[in-house]
């Protein structure tokens, strides 16, 4: 099973990430985490790709082993963050890059998403900046009502209420069920 979080900046993947990893660990599943970008030197949205590229060979042999696998990110955020959407869509045809079986995608207002950065890092609140963000929501929205396996969860919640939404949202799926010991 490979299961990917989506969402912009500061919306709360990589919280949910750790406590649903948290959650199959404590089940007893085998559970493989990769958060992307894995390299700080990617810039370009081919460098990006590259990224995704470089893992497919551990995604598979993790799945392939009976692994849940979950991704902090994938190829959609370059999707939504970079000028060229059909690029993406080649490249991951070209490279035949591992699709995800279920991707959640988490949204909350905008303006939670920059005061949440801002408590990060000095991160000035600016209306082109929550402009920005509102765009990258609506992107991410558009790109779940394309595929049946995209969830889109609002994480404007506590953390476990978001966490309880997505255990909820992977039952229905039929997915609740745990990885391979």
């Amino acid at each position: 099973m490979f299961i990917v979080f989506e969402g912009v900046n500061a919306v709360g993947k990589t919280t949910q990430v750790d406590k649903l990893v948290n959650w199959y660990r404590k089940c007893g599943a085998i559970v493989k985490r990769i958060k992307f970008p894995s390299n700080a030197d990617c810039v370009t949205m081919k460098d990006f790709l590259d990224d995704f590229k470089a893992h497919q060979t551990s995604i598979i042999r993790g799945i392939t082993a009976g692994m849940t696998v979950i991704a902090d990110r994938y190829y959609d955020s370059t999707k939504i963050y970079q000028e060229d959407p059909e690029a993406v869509d080649r490249y991951i045809e070209k490279h035949k890059l591992r699709k995800p079986d279920i991707v959640i995608v988490l949204t909350a207002p905008a303006v939670i998403c920059v005061a949440r950065n801002q408590l990060r890092r000095s991160f000035p609140q600016k209306l082109e900046l929550l402009n920005t963000v509102n765009e990258q929501l609506i992107g991410y929205r558009q790109l779940a009502l394309q595929q049946p396996n995209y969830f889109v969860i609002s994480a404007d919640r506590t953390p476990q209420a978001i966490h309880k939404h997505i255990k909820s949202v992977l039952r229905s799926y039929n997915v609740y069920r745990l990885s391979a010991r």
